[in-house]
């Protein structure tokens, strides 16, 4: 896992920043939340082409799903992020999906939004925030 992370450490910031997103969102995941997730992050539009092609994702037939190649690829994209960031990540994820989700599409997300979410809920001070996330918990 330590000599994968180093070589994606070599890759383009805008990979790294697609690579660690992707980690986040588990061992299997569809474009549509890629596409919500990468919003302002501004990875590319052949991130995830680039990935199939450079080992690190396998897409499975038409269904536009990915799954990594192996889960120490994931693991490996995981440890790009610095562990003290790692919460803050996951909750500006879940907050990101969450977001961007209308209602009529937010069962389709509802386990990565809330995966995520939980990852930070640490960092939530505000009660409010609080109430709507265990919401979110007892939805999923």
């Amino acid at each position: 896992v330590k000599h994968m992370t180093e070589h994606m450490s070599r890759l383009p910031k805008k990979m790294q920043m697609g690579l660690k997103l992707c980690a986040c969102l588990g061992p299997k995941f569809d474009t549509a939340i890629v596409e919500k997730v990468q919003r302002g992050a501004n990875i590319g539009y052949n991130f995830l082409e680039s990935c199939v092609d450079d080992g690190f994702l396998q897409i499975k037939g038409d269904s536009g799903f990915y799954t990594w190649a192996h889960d120490q690829v994931q693991q490996a994209a995981y440890e790009l992020i610095p562990l003290q960031q790692r919460e803050k990540f996951h909750l500006l994820i879940g907050s990101r999906l969450f977001l961007s989700t209308s209602s009529a599409e937010i069962d389709k997300f509802i386990f990565y939004i809330v995966d995520n979410m939980n990852r930070g809920v640490t960092l939530v001070d505000n009660p409010q925030q609080k109430y709507e996330m265990a919401e979110l918990n007892l939805r999923a």
